[in-house]
């Protein structure tokens, strides 16, 4: 079957590009002007907000940059990159200028909707005169329909029906039924059944229904930075203005504006922004790397697409991909990744390199800044480069990521972030001389290995994360080896892949605010294909014991009627390595490490222990809601929504936590619809409480956390001395409101 080439769009020709373009917008605009949904169906005006938004910008722009004739995935990248990153600085302009013309709320409907046009038309005016006289190309798709096709297609809709089961009735055997098919990905892969031009379908198939299978758990949020986030988001929304030096919201344009602007063009609630949208742009991360590792040269270590995907499904497998909604680290990761293709591609369109960066230092802080540092030690070391591939990763490029970077928080958000990172950065340079030492803040890796007294299948979901940390480490050995041979072609990614699992190690020992999962799952981005150069050494190793062993022959020889053992050297050890048998073994062994990424993906994921009866870790609400993650219920939800049509300038609103911070279950919620500073902090010895509304939910209602354990609240301090003598002014079947004066 033949059509049209969608992922090409920038290589059809002028005519029948601009055609397209002008029939998508036309047929948007009438809906969105006549409130008229297009054929009666809602969801189709929706649809056209969402491509758009995603996908039209950026492939007027690459036409405008003239970026032609290259891979189609890669394209599709390009182009949702760019529509992002443009979606982001035009929102930011509107926000910025509009205001000077009498726009009061420039992101609100209307003003973003004619900007939105205007903006769109200018790019296509100075794309006919860029690429008017560029003759098409590449304009048509071959389709061949298989068995396999159709079950990656099917994959991500069995994940939603899934999803849906648990959402409404309780019934997890489709999820589990998902997840075991999903572990069987790798074998496939190695046993050769699997087109290797379905290989880019099959990540982005597997990817959407492992992350919607998560996601769409609950009508609400989920997770925990989400909802301070979505506060931000939400407040933008309903002021129609973001102010940068707004010290209640998050200073990324991610939530300040990317989001926002999805909710108003797609006429969708910014929830289903977060937890429709937000993971379809995380999924074309593993897409990207997959493009990555498939160009990395590593001298003795050349990558194959085989190894690729597998590499792959380490990063996606590991429940770090997929434990918490998509949110401004993993939107970070995907320009990070842009920007990793843009260097090993080297398409010599500087300025998309600069549109990425200033993309990544919007997105995150935190991963901005660890790249930063990442830049300089590959500047400082890029002297040594000998016959190496030239890459955009040079000490000019990390000057300007540098002055992007603490430009934006130095100025637009205040210094406030800035500060945190300089104090953060003098702990880690002070903290070496003892960097040994142990860190219990319940977050390093030290600190998860004492988490070994749930049972024996506990005990062997440590051994299988180690196994993976030995063959990474032995594939960091084996590259710095490389690098001193000066054999790598890659020469800038592999320094930045030292610097990563540098990184990494540190993390062992001290956390600095992040946890070890969030620091693995951003490494990863270029360890996973280490941990597989790690594994094949160790299996090479072997081979060459075992090479030595079958070098000898043992046989009978009967002479005479006497038995005599003979050892006779039949093959050296080079000519045993080339037999066939040891080419099996290659196979063999990649089979065997795609057997070893299936039990990684059956523990990470929770299905072992649900189907041994052993308690699941707290992020697999896919399997059961009440795991440990914060899933919320309706009632809960209406509560929270009360207090917000409800609240008033004279009293303020009180939760229980226990922590410096918000991030109680109660306190997360009610974070989403207030700023998280402002909410009094409630503990079981809290004596007193004036004018002020108290916000209880689910478990709240009976049971309250008094440091490691769980009391009664009628046995607290707080209830007998206050909470007993406020009045009950909201109560549901899971949440409760009280009014303390």
């Amino acid at each position: 079957m033949i059509i049209p080439d969608l992922f090409r769009l920038n290589d059809w020709s002028t005519r029948r590009f601009n055609l397209f373009i002008w029939s998508i917008l036309v047929a948007y605009d009438f809906s969105f002007i006549s409130n008229v949904p297009l054929y009666s169906i809602e969801i189709l005006s929706k649809i056209l907000g969402f491509v758009i938004l995603t996908f039209i910008p950026g492939y007027i722009i690459l036409r405008i940059f003239k970026v032609h004739d290259i891979d189609r995935v890669v394209t599709l990248l390009l182009a949702v990159g760019l529509s992002l990153s443009f979606i982001m600085i035009f929102g930011f302009t509107v926000n910025m200028f509009l205001p000077y013309i009498g726009v009061s709320k420039p992101i609100s409907t209307f003003p973003l909707f004619y900007s939105l046009n205007i903006s769109i038309l200018v790019l296509m005016i100075i794309c006919y005169f860029r690429d008017k006289e560029f003759n098409s190309s590449q304009n048509q798709l071959r389709i061949t329909f298989s068995p396999m096709l159709f079950y990656l297609i099917l994959l991500p809709l069995f994940s939603i029906f899934g999803t849906e089961s648990v959402n409404h009735y309780n019934f997890n055997v489709p999820v589990l039924i998902l997840l075991f098919v999903i572990s069987l990905s790798p074998i496939l892969i190695a046993l050769d059944r699997i087109s290797r031009d379905l290989y880019p379908f099959m990540i982005l198939s597997i990817s959407l229904a492992i992350l919607y299978n998560m996601n769409l758990i609950s009508t609400h949020l989920w997770s925990y930075d989400i909802f301070y986030e979505a506060h931000t988001s939400k407040y933008v929304l309903e002021n129609g203005i973001w102010n940068p030096g707004n010290k209640t919201m998050v200073p990324l344009l991610l939530f300040t504006i990317l989001s926002p602007v999805y909710s108003l063009i797609c006429d969708l609630n910014v929830i289903w922004v977060f937890k429709i949208i937000f993971p379809f742009f995380f999924s074309l991360t593993p897409l990207a790397l997959y493009y990555v590792y498939k160009e990395l040269d590593f001298g003795n270590y050349k990558i194959d697409s085989e190894i690729a995907m597998l590499s792959v499904f380490v990063f996606i497998f590991f429940y770090g991909f997929y434990k918490d909604m998509p949110d401004k680290q993993h939107i970070a990761e995907l320009f990070l990744a842009l920007i990793l293709i843009l260097s090993i591609f080297n398409t010599q369109k500087r300025i998309l390199l600069f549109i990425f960066s200033f993309s990544l230092v919007v997105s995150h802080y935190g991963i901005s800044y660890f790249f930063v540092f990442s830049l300089i030690f590959v500047s400082m070391m890029s002297r040594f480069r000998v016959n190496a591939d030239t890459s955009f990763l040079t000490p000019t490029y990390t000057l300007l990521f540098s002055v992007l970077t603490f430009s934006w928080y130095i100025y637009i958000s205040a210094g406030d972030v800035f500060e945190v990172i300089t104090q953060v950065g003098y702990h880690f340079l002070s903290g070496i001389k003892d960097i040994f030492q142990a860190n219990d803040d319940g977050r390093s890796a030290s600190a998860y290995l004492s988490y070994l007294s749930n049972g024996i299948l506990w005990v062997i979901y440590m051994l299988i994360h180690l196994i993976l940390q030995f063959f990474i480490s032995i594939g960091v050995l084996n590259l710095l080896l490389s690098i001193m041979h000066k054999k790598t072609k890659s020469f800038e990614i592999s320094l930045l892949t030292i610097i990563f699992y540098a990184f990494l190690f540190v993390q062992f020992f001290k956390t600095y605010g992040m946890g070890l999962d969030r620091i693995l799952q951003i490494t990863l981005i270029l360890l996973s294909p280490l941990s597989i150069w790690g594994y094949s050494f160790c299996v090479k190793n072997l081979n060459s014991v075992y090479a030595r062993i079958i070098s000898k022959r043992i046989y009978r020889n009967k002479e005479n009627g006497n038995l005599n053992l003979i050892f006779e050297s039949t093959l050296t050890r080079n000519e045993a390595i080339n037999k066939n048998h040891i080419t099996n073994l290659s196979k063999k062994a990649r089979l065997c490490f795609s057997i070893f990424l299936m039990i990684f993906f059956v523990f990470n994921s929770g299905f072992i222990f649900w189907m041994t009866g052993y308690p699941l870790p707290g992020y697999c609400i896919n399997i059961n809601p009440n795991s440990g993650w914060p899933v919320y219920s309706e009632s809960e939800i209406c509560g929270v929504d009360w207090l917000k049509s409800h609240e008033n300038e004279h009293n303020k609103i009180a939760v229980f936590n226990q922590w410096d911070t918000i991030k109680s279950r109660d306190g997360l919620l009610v974070a989403e619809n207030f700023y998280s500073k402002d909410l009094i902090p409630i503990q079981t010895n809290t004596t007193t409480l004036y004018n002020s509304y108290l916000f209880l939910g689910k478990y709240s209602v009976d049971k309250v956390e008094d440091g490691e354990e769980d009391v009664d609240l009628q046995d607290t301090l707080f209830y007998n001395s206050t909470l007993k003598n406020s009045n009950k002014i909201y109560n549901s079947e899971k949440s409760h409101l009280y009014l303390a004066e």
